[in-house]
């Protein structure tokens, strides 16, 4: 279904992912930051390029993954860089971090506008918190400029802004082939949604020259076989079945949850509405619960807790014929060691909110009896009585 194509066509507008670019391209650096600059420009196959790249500095739901990989907090790093200074030998480290970037990205925006030779014949814009446009005057001077047409401040993720230049640059340039640069599932999908809007053939060049799996798909040819229902459907499809911030279904593919998906409507259609609201209709919902039973082969049951339960349950005398029974780990599947035995792990962490705890606590008489009997432990050598009830008692 998927066309490769071996070279690239004939281009009027390319879009690249900067950061792809730079990550493509850390080997091959110049020791410089002047240098650096005018390395990256020779990276342009068309006239018209854009150089798209992700917005830091703003509060986003993306900043808890970034404190973890530890990109926001820890280090410190220059504020200004100018084109003489050489480039630490961890440059590729350094720019997961999100002031280093801001920094040399301000670095690039002053430093382009001296780079006539590189410049010259080429009109490219660089798109991160503003956009910016580059070109070379009949003085042989390069002229920078804010473009509004081309602005998109509402964007802070590098992968939507492609789809956004791609659909412009097509309206507003005319161009008949678009090609974008970047090794992005997530940009591939959202090509693929939207390629009925971009008026103009979409082309994406994927992978690397140096690792010999450098290719080109045909976006607009894979969006006429699919068909726009499919379409729209990938990428909430796509999100559902495991993406950056979802874990995929386990041991399930998803060429078999895709097939299963275009194979019912109800289901494809569920995944095109999913999305389109903050709330989720309950319509979806119960689509999708009986969707998730269907991929692991229960098509009669509509709830995936009942579903596991019976994948379980299902399990345990598959090997009762066997000498050695496989016997699962009770520690691993809620029951916790506590002197010697076997006991329920009902929970994990605090029973209730602290808030309303030491609330609670302060708001308690001074005459209210307390409880003085010594707190046990599971030190403590406890006889375990069973009463009639079937009830614990220590």
């Amino acid at each position: 279904m998927v066309q490769h194509l071996s070279t690239p066509p004939m281009v009027d507008v390319v879009i690249i992912d900067f950061m792809f670019l730079h990550r493509s391209q850390a080997s091959f650096l110049p020791v410089h930051y002047g240098d650096v600059a005018r390395y990256l420009l020779k990276a342009f196959g068309a006239k018209m390029v854009f150089l798209v790249c992700d917005v830091y500095g703003i509060e986003t739901i993306k900043d808890t993954c970034r404190e973890e990989r530890g990109t926001i907090t820890g280090g410190t790093y220059p504020d200004k860089l100018g084109p003489a200074q050489s480039r630490p030998r961890d440059f590729a480290n350094m720019l997961k971090h999100d002031s280093f970037k801001n920094a040399f990205f301000k670095f690039l925006i002053n430093e382009w506008c001296h780079c006539t030779e590189e410049l010259d014949g080429y009109n490219m814009s660089f798109a991160q918190e503003k956009c910016y446009t580059y070109m070379v005057n009949d003085e042989h001077q390069v002229t920078r400029a804010e473009i509004g047409e081309y602005q998109c401040s509402g964007h802070l993720e590098a992968d939507t802004m492609i789809v956004h230049y791609a659909v412009s640059a097509a309206t507003e340039s005319s161009a008949s082939t678009v090609l974008v640069r970047c090794d992005d599932s997530d940009v591939f999908l959202l090509l693929v949604k939207h390629a009925f809007r971009i008026k103009a053939q979409i082309i994406m060049d994927l992978g690397h020259s140096s690792k010999n799996n450098r290719r080109c798909i045909n976006i607009t040819d894979l969006a006429n076989k699919v068909g726009p229902e499919v379409c729209a459907a990938l990428p909430a499809f796509h999100a559902f079945t495991g993406c950056d911030y979802l874990v995929a279904f386990n041991r399930k593919s998803k060429c078999r949850s895709f097939d299963a998906m275009i194979r019912d409507k109800t289901v494809l259609k569920a995944f095109k509405d999913l999305g389109k609201k903050q709330t989720v209709p309950s319509r979806i919902q119960q689509t999708l619960m009986a969707f998730t039973c269907q991929i692991y082969g229960q098509n009669k049951e509509r709830d995936p807790d009942k579903a596991r339960y019976n994948a379980v349950k299902g399990k345990m005398p598959k090997s009762a014929h066997l000498a050695d029974i496989e016997v699962w780990d009770p520690e691993k599947h809620g029951w916790i060691m506590a002197q010697g035995r076997l006991r329920l792990l009902w929970f994990t962490g605090d029973q209730g909110p602290a808030n309303l705890y030491y609330e609670s606590n302060e708001s308690d008489s001074e005459d209210e009896e307390v409880d003085e009997s010594p707190e046990v432990t599971d030190d403590e050598n406890v006889d375990l009585e069973i009463e009639e009830e079937g009830l614990y008692k220590y």
